[in-house]
């Protein structure tokens, strides 16, 4: 019971955490949250809590790996308070760490503290921000998978300020998965924005990278990101907008856009009227399907007139 465990197992527990081997501290950081459940937050601050900002400058990367995942865990028991006080500091060491293992596991959770950001965000975020600029690229992934949800709980304005260029600078990132989780995320950030201040502010600066761009792939992220955007519910002012940059990327001078944006085409049609298939997507459609001399496009418009709304 409590009782035992606090009285004669707290000793051990720590000495565990201390123990030479780097295994044996590995594995008894796996059991941090569990254990801080059996004591109790304020047992468990007041005795373990030590032993871990100990281990924060721990040689062995697998240690400091095991450390950053638990204290992720930790923040969701310990509540927002203990959590701005006790946590935060070891995440902002964490974020620094030389190893990317670490950062991510901060990162990859980032967003489990996401309802708390409007307090601790001048300590947390400004970091994220630094992080969007890495040279890993699985870290400006991260950065850029958790500025949707943070944006939500910051508000649109925050995003204007500090958010908005790191998240638009991604479609140009040398990484594609980097520039995959832009697109992706574009739909949620419409959700934070709204309609007026995406098609104002977000989709002129996307529709620049689509036509400035020599590099044909940021060109294919641009035409992923605007699918998204066409769901139930849109306006018809945004899908007349998506509409019309997904048909220009119909007549792009690369064979792998047009296909990507008949297979976007597809998507679209069933979310616009009628009138905008018949006298727009589907004409395109057709000559792509019957008169483009690259086989791949031909095929993709083929597949995407069998499946137009």
């Amino acid at each position: 019971g409590v009782i035992v465990t606090t009285n004669e197992l707290m000793q051990s527990f720590n000495n565990l955490l201390q123990d030479q081997e780097a295994e044996v501290r590995a594995a008894s950081l796996k059991s941090i949250p569990g254990y801080c459940d059996l004591v109790g937050s304020s047992l468990f601050l007041q005795h373990v809590m030590p032993s871990l900002t100990a281990l924060l400058q721990d040689q062995n990367l697998n240690v400091r790996t095991s450390l950053s995942a638990s204290c992720m865990e930790l923040a969701g028991k310990l509540g927002q308070d203990h959590t701005t006080i006790h946590i935060v500091p070891l995440l902002q060491t964490f974020l620094r760490d030389d190893s990317p293992e670490v950062r991510l596991k901060i990162l990859n959770q980032i967003e489990s503290l996401a309802a708390w950001m409007p307090v601790m965000g001048d300590t947390v975020l400004p970091m994220l921000i630094e992080l969007a600029q890495d040279n890993n690229w699985r870290v400006r992934q991260a950065v850029i998978r958790a500025i949707p949800v943070l944006s939500e709980h910051m508000g649109v304005q925050y995003f204007e300020q500090h958010l908005m260029e790191l998240y638009l600078e991604a479609y140009t990132d040398r990484v594609a998965e980097v520039r995959l989780a832009a697109s992706v995320g574009l739909q949620k950030i419409l959700t934070v924005c709204g309609v007026d201040h995406l098609q104002q502010r977000v989709l002129p600066r996307i529709k620049q990278f689509y036509e400035r761009s020599n590099f044909y792939l940021i060109r294919i992220t641009v035409l992923l990101a605007l699918k998204t955007l066409a769901v139930d519910g849109a306006s018809s002012a945004l899908l007349g907008d998506i509409t019309q940059l997904v048909l220009e990327g119909a007549r792009d001078t690369t064979p792998n856009v047009r296909f990507t944006a008949a297979s976007a085409l597809a998507d679209v049609s069933h979310h616009v009227d009628d009138a905008t298939v018949q006298t727009q997507i589907r004409p395109c459609l057709t000559e792509l399907a019957q008169v483009d001399p690259d086989g791949d496009v031909k095929y993709f418009a083929q597949m995407a007139l069998a499946n137009c709304g």
